[in-house]
């Protein structure tokens, strides 16, 4: 949800709870105001994950709201994005609003990834889920936001940022990496969705 309010809107807090009911994820942007109001609802909501926007260093956007506390904060590329903006052709576009929607293009490349190496996954002499296990698995990946917070650890570092995880979708998703292999790479989501039941 790449948009943010200062309250609750009964309409789209109605939304979630149709959402919550069908178990699906939500990421929301944090909010481009600083500590002016803080961090924006729905961000701020039990269950949905908050975006906040970084550059291409994975350095803070100065317009983040201040961290919030005993939740994970998650900084994703969100400055100086290049791409289609309503009837312009092509523009640069920064906030925490960008980096929702290239939050939401990461978790949709691990979904379709996931989806993509099942039959090669299966087959591989190592692998200890059966089938069923696995689209159970695949199945709780998009089933609310924990198992998509600890594919986001996976793919941050461990120290803040500024006060942030930046996320490096490389750091899971390396295909040129010599020392990781697609089979260890599914292993490590699938233990990491394991860690969120």
């Amino acid at each position: 949800m790449s948009f943010g309010f200062d309250e609750v809107v009964d309409e789209i807090e109605d939304a979630f709870k149709v959402v919550a009911q069908h178990k699906g994820v939500m990421l929301a942007a944090a909010s481009n105001s600083g500590n002016n109001h803080g961090t924006a609802w729905p961000a701020r909501n039990r269950g949905v994950v908050c975006i906040y926007a970084a550059d291409g260093y994975g350095n803070p956007y100065p317009r983040n709201p201040t961290p919030l506390l005993n939740n994970p904060c998650f900084s994703v590329l969100g400055t100086e994005v290049s791409g289609h903006w309503c009837h312009e052709r092509t523009a640069h576009r920064s906030g925490t609003s960008v980096a929702t929607a290239v939050a939401a293009g990461i978790v949709c490349l691990v979904v379709r990834y996931m989806r993509d190496i099942r039959t090669i996954y299966l087959k591989h002499l190592d692998c200890v889920y059966k089938p069923a296990q696995y689209d159970r698995r695949l199945e709780q990946l998009t089933a609310g936001s924990g198992a998509i917070i600890e594919i986001f650890n996976l793919m941050s570092d461990r120290e803040l940022r500024g006060g942030y995880h930046a996320i490096k979708p490389w750091k899971l998703l390396d295909a040129t990496a010599a020392k990781k292999s697609a089979f260890s790479t599914v292993t490590e989501i699938l233990e990491a969705i394991d860690r969120a039941r």
